[in-house]
């Protein structure tokens, strides 16, 4: 139910975002999941893997960032947890 939620909160994104179009700056929607898929013990590393890999391969890339990966972001927002029962977002 978790990543459901947040995947289908993204699709609705992204239909918003096309009928707003141009939009003035660029818009990145990243789906990072699976992690729990992998064997063996859980570890912080592992509930990052996605989004880690995201951020090593966007940061190496000194074509698209040539500032470094920082330097062109300007909002990250994490949807997770979107399918709990005793949803809370402040």
């Amino acid at each position: 139910m978790d990543a459901a939620a947040s995947c289908g909160t993204l699709l609705e994104l992204c239909k918003q975002l096309h009928a707003h179009k141009p939009l003035s700056t660029n818009v990145w929607l990243i789906w990072v999941d699976g992690e729990e898929s992998l064997e063996g013990e859980w570890n912080d590393a592992k509930a990052l893997i996605g989004s880690t890999h995201f951020a090593t391969t966007m940061a190496a890339d000194k074509t698209r960032f040539p500032e470094g990966l920082a330097k062109r972001m300007r909002v990250l927002v994490l949807l997770d947890l979107l399918g709990d029962k005793n949803l809370k977002i402040d």
